[in-house]
């Protein structure tokens, strides 16, 4: 599996990877900001799982998923959640 967190706290990013990274079959990509994430998509996608953080400076999560989105051959997966404030149940 291959997973992309995109997310301006050092602290959480390095967290998450830590996490992630005990698992043999799981690599995982990094980026400050979403426009660095957008350039590791385009270099080193496509991603399993990628995760936004809500709150980025110049743009966050959601705008950004709006924006990836609208690439062409962009498709929503199967199952998503959106966590954080307000957060909902699975959505299909």
């Amino acid at each position: 599996m291959r997973i992309l967190i995109a997310d301006d706290h050092d602290l959480l990013r390095d967290t998450l990877v830590m996490f992630f990274e005990t698992a043999s079959d799981i690599t995982v990509v990094t980026a400050a900001s979403f426009g660095e994430a957008e350039q590791m998509i385009n270099r080193k996608g496509p991603f399993d799982l990628v995760l936004l953080d809500f709150n980025m400076p110049q743009m966050g999560g959601l705008m950004g998923l709006e924006t990836l989105l609208k690439r062409p051959g962009a498709r929503w997966p199967k199952r998503h959640w959106r966590l954080g404030p307000r957060a909902s149940s699975p959505r299909h």
